[in-house]
């Protein structure tokens, strides 16, 4: 509309022009005391269309000469952030290469060549910090590290990203394996920060360094639906925690303590075979079949797994009972039964329920396939049941050399 409009004006402005140099009898008359100057009204037009067109290219051109000073501080003002622009993208790709040498010999000499443009709350020369302060760390310069580090400090200025240090600092503690530094850093610093990916993923971290199994539960369960983890690798992160905390407890693990642990796992979680083989030896270990036996159960019926069927042969609950459920799950999953945990864990429950023939059956089977001392000291004890004191003998020497 406004471009209309002034296409509108200028056209009406041009037409009066060209009417009003038309006009035969048009004059203007100057007078000066008894001068008298007669002009054309053409002639008049148009010198005032040239003196205004002086007078334009005449400010214009003190104005541009005015301001030269100017543009040439601007001119080098650019250069030089220009220079600094590419110094900084040279130090970055150095960093992405693994110069990490490089890296802080450049960061000395930005700071030098661009001192009057690095302010400490300068954006540029804290991502250089923090580059030279990550490369410094990586080549065990801790001197030069904490050098850039205190870079990095706000001072308490206000700056678009006041947890740059402190993340940095949390990251230096965590590779340092010193979690209570990082995690008296994180708490104090980015306590209302947990829902940025980067930090949950260090607190992750911190909580697996220090056992905190609900925290690295909870951790993990958001990286997952934010799909920061895979649920593949979010799987492998809880299986990796609990069979650290179960191993790192007192041994062997208390009931409560495996109680504790089982406790944090939700419903779908604890019909991960990858969760619950760990909760079932730590059972076993502490001598709560039971316990072992329902937690195996769930899994089983709704699936075979190998490690799982394995771990329920050596669970003896009631042996007799599962027995039979376990040939009646084999029986609707006909390539199961003739592998070695299959064998073995009827093997092991056959010997515990005293089917002391079905027991050599599957025990010779699975020694077949492979040989193990857990299988060979099986067989030994069926074989000393049934009175062959010599196959006995020899299954316990092999049991010996398998173990040794």
């Amino acid at each position: 509309m406004k471009w209309f409009l002034a296409k509108l004006i200028g056209l009406a402005v041009l037409i009066g022009l060209v009417l009003a140099l038309q006009s035969k009898g048009g004059m203007v008359s100057i007078w000066w005391d008894d001068l008298r100057i007669d002009l054309s009204l053409a002639t008049v037009i148009f010198a005032l269309l040239a003196l205004l067109l002086v007078a334009v290219v005449w400010v214009r051109t003190w104005d541009w000469l005015r301001a030269f000073p100017d543009r040439i501080r601007g001119f080098r003002q650019r250069s030089r952030e220009a220079k600094r622009l590419s110094a900084l993208a040279d130090m970055v790709l150095d960093y992405f290469e693994g110069r990490f040498a490089r890296v802080t010999s450049s960061a000395k000499r930005f700071e030098r060549d661009f001192r009057a443009l690095s302010a400490p709350t300068d954006s540029l020369m804290r991502l250089a910090a923090a580059l030279a302060s990550r490369a410094a760390h990586q080549i065990n310069d801790y001197s030069l590290r904490d050098y850039w580090l205190d870079r990095l400090s706000t001072n308490g200025q206000k700056v678009d990203h006041p947890q740059l240090q402190a993340l940095t600092q949390a990251m230096f503690a965590l590779d340092d394996r010193d979690p209570e530094k990082a995690k008296s850093i994180l708490s104090k610093e980015l306590a209302s920060e947990r829902k940025q990916i980067h930090t949950m993923r260090m607190m992750l971290k911190l909580a697996e360094a220090t056992l905190d199994l609900p925290e690295a539960f909870r951790l993990a369960r958001l990286l997952e639906n934010r799909h920061a983890l895979q649920p593949e690798q979010a799987l492998e992160q809880k299986s990796r925690l609990l069979k650290q905390s179960l191993v790192n407890a007192t041994p062997p693990a208390t009931a409560a303590q495996i109680r504790a642990a089982q406790d944090l796992l939700t419903s779908a979680e604890k019909q991960e075979p990858s969760l619950v083989a760990p909760l079932a030896r730590a059972w076993l270990a502490a001598g709560v079949h039971r316990e072992a036996r329902q937690m195996l159960e769930s899994v089983l019926k709704r699936g075979l797994h190998e490690s799982l069927i394995e771990l329920y042969g050596g669970c003896l609950d009631n042996p007799s009972e599962q027995l039979s459920r376990l040939q009646g799950w084999l029986a609707q999953s006909p390539s199961k039964t003739t592998g070695y945990s299959s064998l073995l864990a009827q093997g092991l429950l056959g010997l515990a329920a005293g089917d002391w023939q079905l027991a050599k059956d599957r025990l010779e089977q699975a020694a077949t396939q492979k040989k193990t001392a857990k299988v060979q000291m099986a067989l030994a004890e069926v074989y000393s049941v049934l009175n062959d004191l010599p196959a006995s003998r020899a299954a316990l020497r092999t049991a010996r050399e398998l173990a040794d």
